[in-house]
């Protein structure tokens, strides 16, 4: 029969191993809990794409650019130029914000506001004998982009402006000048900034008013 005290011996190292052992596992613990706290990335890190891919990262002038078109396509879709039909018109951009005699005989104007950004407000004249449209203009914030400008001038004359017109765009955005007129292929127009400090440009059909 075995003595008591090698009971009591081994009952000792028992409790030395499970001590040994919790204080290694509390370690690693540690450890681990340490290295992720230091690594973790914070939450307002964008996701990166894996190291692996093949798709690119966007660059920001690109990811501008690209809004800027589609911003730029959303307008186009709204604007019409002299000569189109009224129910061409309502038949694409719907009922407008209002309808109002217009200042020149057999005239109805229609006004379209807040156009794909809040302050961008685009007006139509028509004939209200041929029910044609023969006046477009568009007003918008002093901020606006002088390329979403320019490409709705264009859209309103059908073409591509020419140097002088776009020199005179540029002096009435820039404020150097306050008003220009211009005369192309039997459309007359207007560039100016008026009272609010906002950006105003209408073309019409030469002889209407």
């Amino acid at each position: 029969m075995r003595s008591h005290p090698d009971k009591s011996q081994r009952k000792l190292r028992s409790l030395i191993l499970i001590f040994s052992a919790e204080i290694v596992a509390l370690w690693f613990g540690l450890r681990y809990i340490l290295s992720q706290a230091e690594y973790q990335p914070s939450s307002d890190i964008p996701e990166l794409l894996p190291a692996n891919s093949s798709t690119p990262v966007p660059a920001y002038e690109a990811t501008k650019y690209e809004s800027w078109n589609a911003l730029n396509n959303r307008l186009q879709a709204t604007i019409f130029p002299p000569g189109t039909s009224a129910t061409t018109i309502l038949r694409n951009l719907g009922e407008p914000v209002w309808r109002k005699p217009g200042f020149w005989d057999n005239s109805v104007a229609w006004s379209y506001e807040n156009m794909v950004l809040e302050g961008i407000d685009i007006g139509y004249i028509f004939d209200t004998r041929s029910n044609k449209l023969r006046q477009v203009e568009i007003a918008v914030p002093p901020s606006t982009n002088f390329g979403l400008i320019r490409a709705s001038l264009e859209s309103f004359i059908g073409e591509q402006m020419s140097v002088q017109v776009e020199e005179g765009l540029q002096r009435v955005y820039e404020r150097s000048q306050g008003n220009y007129s211009f005369t192309v292929d039997g459309l007359t127009g207007v560039i100016q900034r008026n009272s609010k400090d906002r950006i105003y440009v209408a073309v019409w059909q030469t002889g209407f008013h």
